[in-house]
């Protein structure tokens, strides 16, 4: 039987080595497009390539994060590291920034839609005068960007302990 989670056994498989270049070139590079592509279509030129550009945005964080995952757990090994510390701290970067979207705009919503006042003049100052946000949503998104920085420049930037691994599986 044929799965779509087989077109991407190549690229997910957690056995075996990867160098610092397959690193950067398989995750670094489209982490950082998707993350400039998705500024661009939220905050920059809103609307540029309407609904099928917000689903090629999506599909795209999906593989990422699917591909990236299995990238990342190799690259600690490879560093010297237990994978399993990656796999504790990885629903942080998912869940942070839920939360903090929650915060900004489900609750004030719901809020706003029971009756209370402020939440309405907050909505309503977000359609008209933009997104303002609040601290605990930035300050949550900013531990998430921190967090994720710091981990690719310490995966990305640190060269291979072993001698002679060019990203051949062992």
């Amino acid at each position: 039987m044929f799965y779509l989670s087989s077109l991407l056994k190549p690229f997910t498989t957690r056995a075996g080595r990867v160098s610092q270049s397959s690193y950067i070139l398989g995750f670094v590079l489209p982490f950082a497009a998707l993350l400039g592509l998705s500024w661009l279509m939220f905050f920059g030129a809103p609307g540029l390539l309407g609904t099928p550009g917000y689903y090629a945005i999506a599909l795209g964080w999906t593989v990422l994060m699917g591909t990236g995952d299995a990238q990342n757990i190799r690259r600690w090994n490879d560093l010297g590291n237990s994978g399993a510390l990656y796999r504790l701290l990885r629903p942080g970067l998912v869940l942070l920034p839920v939360l903090a979207l929650v915060l900004q705009f489900v609750l004030p919503a719901h809020m706003a839609m029971a009756g209370d006042m402020e939440a309405l003049a907050f909505m309503i100052g977000m359609e008209f005068g933009g997104v303002a946000w609040q601290p605990a949503p930035l300050a949550l998104l900013a531990i998430t960007l921190v967090g994720a920085t710091g981990n690719v420049v310490y995966r990305g930037g640190s060269g291979n302990l072993h001698t002679g691994l060019s990203g051949v599986s062992a």
